[in-house]
């Protein structure tokens, strides 16, 4: 078995200036690599249909939400907002910020792992014990019918993640009819009917359970593929198989492993330590973020999931502690990092300034095609695409210094860079004062966003102490 990977902690790295060296291009870009498309995080099949009730800026404070431990994302269901935590699924009323319904996992568990979509009006989570040493053992996965709020079924998968608490290494998505799930020593795929494990090609399962000591570390799938990407131990350094698989077969349609070599890393020959982890940035174009020895990597891969540009993050003298960086934590919860529209648009520390910049790459060759700042902005997240306006969710400083940021919308002009507008955001909310604040000056890592309704809502994906905080929220 491989070594397991270390917990990810989430370091402040918009306070880090990344410097990114594209090497198929040959320029030099700031980006924060830090993934998961809003389509994907979002977990919805097409736009989803607006509230036919009028808009209300609302958010719900800690103190109704109750307890959690760990978020594991947001998703967009018909005219809801799903919050999933390792202690529920809550679904609130967009229009309104009211309460609809509540779903928690079976007595003496958590849930541990979230599906990347939504199909057929269902939703996959993984479930299982915790304890104070090791975390959630998430060793079992269960379909939720949406419309009834309940578990269609539920079924132990063992090895699907175990001993470590950190909700990294596992992926689950729907495609095909089928339940397409990996984790630690197993990839499988359900049936969506009744749960059934069913066999995947041999070809498949070898290569991503057992070639050379495999993990699944990402699972997705776009109109007509499911991908994973596993991290494997072979005969020398560790390295990143991709598959490319038949949804509707699960046969291999096409493969291709990644060294560190190919996306211009070092590589440690001594503990054999080449790529050791990675996630999708995007599926449709396919966008990897890997993660090496102290080192991140951007890696376009053309059909054949061979790379076609790679882009390296330097990380200069900081001690990352053998945390994967800025890479999201297996469930594809941050938007820092997200494809549309043929760009690319993450978020760096302007080498020159230190001010927080929003960048755009030319997908399909890397170049950089604008970078621009938020007027005033201590942290940003770039979270999603309304018609030619890229919307960013930023942080300002309250007047007297104090140390709760102001949450504040901005549009920037897809094609240009320009910012059209950055305006604060003023909620009301039951026994406070009216304005989304966020509750500490390093907040934005534990942010997941979703646009819809031309909006943007927000939900904190770490335990909230305070009751009087916001846990989640609408913007605009």
């Amino acid at each position: 078995m491989p070594p397991q990977p270390p917990k990810k902690r989430r370091p402040w790295l918009w306070l880090i200036p990344l410097v990114v060296v594209v090497v198929a291009a040959a320029i030099t870009v700031p980006i924060l690599l830090s993934g998961g498309s809003p389509s994907a995080q979002s977990g919805q099949n097409g736009p989803s249909p607006s509230p036919a009730k009028p808009l209300q800026s609302w958010q719900v404070s800690a103190q109704k939400l109750g307890a959690y431990t760990e978020g594991l994302g947001v998703r967009v269901y018909g005219g809801d907002l799903l919050m999933v935590t390792d202690s529920a699924v809550t679904a609130f009323d967009r229009a309104t910020g009211r309460q609809d319904w509540v779903l928690t996992p079976p007595q003496g568990n958590n849930f541990c792992a979230l599906s990347r979509n939504i199909a057929n009006d269902r939703l996959a989570l993984g479930f299982g014990a915790s304890d104070d040493r090791t975390g959630v053992h998430c060793l079992s996965i269960g379909l939720v019918d949406l419309k009834a709020h309940s578990f269609a079924w539920s079924v132990p998968v063992p090895q699907f993640k175990t001993d470590w608490g950190d909700p990294s290494g596992q992926g689950l998505v729907l495609a095909g009819g089928y339940l397409y799930a990996g984790g630690l020593e197993v990839f499988v795929r359900l049936s969506l009917s009744d749960g059934t494990i069913e066999p995947l090609a041999p070809t498949a399962a070898f290569q991503a359970g057992h070639d050379d000591d495999c993990s699944v570390m990402d699972v997705g799938a776009d109109a007509t593929t499911v991908y994973t990407v596993s991290r494997c131990l072979g005969t020398g350094a560790s390295y990143s198989l991709v598959l490319g698989l038949d949804p509707g077969t699960g046969n291999v349609r096409v493969s291709n492993r990644i060294q560190a070599a190919d996306v211009k890393m070092p590589m440690d020959a001594s503990s054999r330590t080449g790529l050791s982890d990675a996630q999708f940035v995007s599926l449709s174009p396919t966008v990897l973020a890997l993660y090496g020895k102290g080192q991140q990597a951007l890696a376009r891969l053309d059909d054949s999931l061979k790379v076609s540009w790679a882009s390296v993050v330097q990380q200069g003298a900081i001690d990352f502690g053998g945390d994967t960086g800025a890479l999201p934590n297996g469930n594809h919860q941050f938007n820092r990092a997200f494809v549309s529209d043929g760009l690319l648009f993450g978020v760096s520390a302007s080498e020159k300034t230190k001010e927080n910049q929003v960048v755009a790459l030319d997908v399909n060759s890397g170049r950089q095609r604008w970078a621009a700042t938020v007027p005033g902005d201590s942290m940003c997240d770039p979270v999603g695409v309304d018609g030619n306006a890229l919307l960013v969710a930023g942080s300002q400083l309250q007047t007297g210094g104090i140390n709760n940021p102001a949450t504040v919308l901005a549009k920037i002009d897809v094609g240009s860079g320009k910012v059209l507008s950055a305006k604060p955001q003023s909620n009301p909310v039951e026994g406070a004062a009216s304005g989304v604040t966020l509750p500490a000056n390093e907040v934005m890592a534990y942010l997941a966003w979703v646009v819809a309704d031309g909006r943007v809502y927000g939900g904190f994906q770490h335990k909230v102490l305070l009751p009087g905080d916001p846990v989640v929220f609408s913007l605009g």
